[in-house]
């Protein structure tokens, strides 16, 4: 009995593990009377992204090559066939990831000056020994990679029964355009078109089963639709293509949510275009068409998100603050109402209009010798990468001595200018100037006041003085979670005041401000 246990365990591993690898090319730099894309490298590295995270592959098992020459493809190439045919050896079953974005005409693909046969794609293909094997090229003309040899297009999304091993094979092609349009870049999507849309649909917006998984058929739907819909749009031809060519009854799954470290779950969407927004950089994450009453699921990186969704006379903004990893629920009640140009454009950039009130003690150092402890209130405006700000405290404290009290009140206002040099989503840096002015007053007291005055002495008057000084520093801030932010900053700098003779003195000072920063 044991030895058929035994037996049976050993079927199980040798064949139930599925090997996947994945080979993830980026190339800006086409032949040399071409301009360089932007975004092929920024393309290749998202698709990367999320099969590591969401999809099977591991990443050990990945490739990533960012404008690499011919023969550096090629030696990847080989590398593969030779893990692949290892692995086969051990009865392992392979499944192999291959995406690209780059220049490319018909025929070809073109690669750090040089074009690239095709032919040498398809050859690399029917070499490598793999179960499943399936090709994204997001490139002009790449629907000549298409031989519509037993295969088939898919308008709309099939559920096919899913087993415990790889039981479909075969080959699966996905073109971003047709074999005789090109493929378009956007600066609105950092990224291409298609991409773009591929990347909505294996985050979640192509789940239309609601089953948690996207399945390849699923993701060129939805992809090929949004792609479409955007060309017309912007009045432009770009129509995906692909060629199916499998065997058996397993739906290739290519993506996971409930793998993702974060999602933003939106229930009971209005009707209407939602837009994602990544906070800190205000860059277009996601993108999608939600429907009165539905929810969608989205995996994206932990970070700060705005959701975007435009009516005829107002913006509906969320803020989702997804930091350090927690799931969030939007609702409609998440919405507030703003005005229809909140959003302020500039360039190929979008900037919310941030707000923030900020709690903090000033530790001001350095003046005539002394040190004040100071709380202070500030509200500051953010815009683009830089920030200002006016700040106001004030604090009262004692001197004493034997003979000698004075009472001091010390009153700030001033101003505060600072760029952003690192803007993360859990941390920032930033460096500027501070300007500041201080009225100052202080008042002696001797011991035994009252029978001092009471034999004919006057009251010591007191001291009314005027500070006025400028710094530069840099200002560090942790992100954390509820919208709340920590803050340290140094300001070492001048300032110039009146001393009790009445000439005018310049002291170098240090400021240090502890903060505790509410946006809203």
């Amino acid at each position: 009995m044991r030895t058929i246990l035994f037996i049976v365990l050993m079927v199980t591993l040798l064949f139930s593990e599925v090997v996947n690898f994945g080979l993830f090319i980026g190339s800006n730099q086409g032949l040399i009377n071409e301009e360089p894309l932007t975004y092929a490298n920024r393309d290749a590295q998202q698709i990367h992204a999320i099969m590591t995270t969401l999809g099977d592959i591991e990443k050990d098992r990945t490739y990533l090559l960012l404008d690499q020459s011919i023969e550096a493809i090629e030696g990847t190439f080989r590398e593969i066939i030779g893990r692949a045919k290892e692995l086969k050896r051990l009865n392992k079953e392979v499944m192999l990831f291959l995406y690209f974005s780059g220049h490319g005409s018909p025929g070809y693909l073109h690669l750090r000056g040089k074009k690239y046969s095709l032919d040498h794609i398809k050859e690399f293909f029917h070499t490598v020994d793999a179960d499943l094997k399936m090709l994204v090229a997001d490139a002009c003309f790449s629907g000549t990679l298409l031989s519509q040899k037993g295969g088939r297009v898919v308008p709309t999304p099939m559920k096919i029964d899913i087993e415990e091993e790889l039981n479909a094979k075969g080959t699966i092609l996905i073109t971003s355009s047709s074999g005789s349009e090109q493929a378009h870049e956007s600066a609105t999507f950092k990224g291409s078109v298609f991409t773009f849309h591929l990347a909505n649909g294996l985050r979640g917006a192509a789940d239309f089963d609601k089953s948690g998984e996207i399945s390849v058929w699923e993701a060129m739907t939805y992809a090929r639709v949004h792609t479409t819909k955007t060309g017309q749009f912007a009045n432009v031809e770009q129509h995906p293509g692909f060629d199916i060519d499998l065997s058996g009854t397993r739906e290739v799954i290519l993506s996971r949510l409930a793998k993702g470290a974060t999602t933003i779950t939106l229930a009971e969407c209005m009707e209407g275009e939602y837009s994602i927004f990544d906070e800190p950089s205000m860059t277009l994450q996601a993108r999608f068409k939600g429907e009165r009453g539905d929810s969608v699921i989205l995996a994206l990186p932990p970070n700060r998100y705005i959701v975007k969704q435009v009516k005829e006379d107002r913006l509906l903004l969320a803020s989702v603050d997804m930091v350090w990893g927690k799931s969030k629920r939007v609702t409609k009640d998440s919405f507030k109402p703003y005005p229809i140009d909140a959003f302020a454009k500039k360039g190929n950039t979008l900037s919310i209009r941030n707000n923030r009130i900020a709690f903090s003690c000033n530790i001001m150092s350095g003046i005539d010798k002394n040190t004040w402890v100071m709380p202070q209130c500030s509200y500051a405006y953010s815009f683009f990468k830089s920030e200002l700000s006016v700040h106001a405290g004030f604090c009262k404290d004692k001197l004493l001595g034997n003979a000698l009290t004075i009472d001091r009140l010390v009153i700030d206002v001033g101003s505060t200018f600072l760029y952003h040099l690192v803007n993360k989503s859990r941390f920032t840096l930033s460096c500027g100037p501070r300007l500041d002015y201080l009225f100052l007053r202080q008042s002696p007291i001797r011991s035994r006041e009252d029978d001092i005055q009471g034999v004919g002495y006057d009251a010591i008057a007191s001291y009314i003085g005027h500070l006025a000084g400028g710094a530069f520093g840099g200002s560090a801030s942790l992100h954390l979670p509820a919208g709340i932010t920590f803050q340290m900053q140094l300001f070492p700098g001048i300032i110039v005041y009146r001393d009790f003779a009445q000439t005018i003195q310049g002291s170098f000072n240090a400021i240090s401000t502890v903060s505790l920063v509410k946006l809203f």
